[in-house]
């Protein structure tokens, strides 16, 4: 008995130094990483083409605010608009919703900014805020629940995409073991938003493609020009093969 107990005592006191541990490199992380500014200039745009078009609005966190990039024509909005032009040949409304920071708990105020029967795709891009927060799935899940709901209710699109969880694991600005911990939670959270999207009509999750240094901005943390190309690529072919082309356009 005193040996259980020796051990389960070791246990916590090694789990308790971990946690410290961790605890530590993210604010040493915090403090090194440097803050990038948010993209200046027009946060919308129209590509012109052949009619029927395809309007879409992208609505998150920083890859949406487009931190340490030139503009919003080479963030995920406006990368993502140029892909779905090019596979579609149409004209492309596009328009940027993103804010710094932001959490999927907080994210449905920016839904007012959005109006009825105005957008065909609305792109979810959340996540990585709530993994640094360590948000409980069935927390993240609720919150996506209730997003979704207030997207559809007031904006009728005929697609929203959820877009993954990036994969924390692979940025690098975070140091091990707290890039491992936090992939993990990351992944936790990026299944429950699969799952949720396989359950609901009209919503579909979309991984990203975010994964190698080159996708990174100098600051090892947030997507550059290159990971938001490689992105938006990926969200645009995934909305045309599961719509097709014909479906698409109005």
């Amino acid at each position: 008995m005193l040996t259980a107990m020796t051990w389960l005592a070791g246990l916590l006191l090694a789990l308790g130094a971990a946690a410290g541990f961790l605890w530590i490199q993210g604010r040493s992380t915090r403090a090194r990483v440097p803050r990038l500014a948010e993209a200046p200039g027009p946060r919308d745009g129209v590509i012109p083409g052949p009619e029927p078009g395809v309007s879409v609005a992208v609505l998150g966190e920083s890859p949406v605010a487009g931190v340490g990039l030139p503009n919003h024509e080479s963030g995920l909005a406006g990368r993502a608009a140029r892909e779905l032009h090019a596979l579609l040949d149409c004209r492309v409304v596009w328009r940027a919703l993103g804010v710094s920071g932001l959490t999927a708990g907080r994210a449905g105020r920016l839904v007012t900014n959005l109006e009825p029967h105005t957008v065909d795709i609305v792109i979810v891009v959340l996540g990585v805020n709530d993994t640094l927060r360590l948000r409980a799935p069935h927390g993240w899940r609720r919150d996506l629940v209730a997003l979704v709901d207030v997207i559809a209710q007031r904006v009728h699109p005929r697609l929203i995409v959820i877009a993954g969880v990036p994969p924390l694991s692979c940025f690098p600005a975070l140091p091990a073991p707290l890039r491992w911990l936090l992939g993990l939670w990351g992944w936790r959270l990026d299944r429950e938003a699969r799952a949720l999207a396989a359950r609901m009509e009209g919503v579909r999750h979309v991984s990203t493609g975010v994964h190698s240094e080159a996708d990174f901005c100098a600051d090892g943390f947030h997507p550059g020009p290159e990971g938001h190309a490689r992105w938006g690529r990926g969200l645009a072919e995934e909305i045309v093969r599961v719509w097709g082309e014909k479906e698409i356009g109005r």
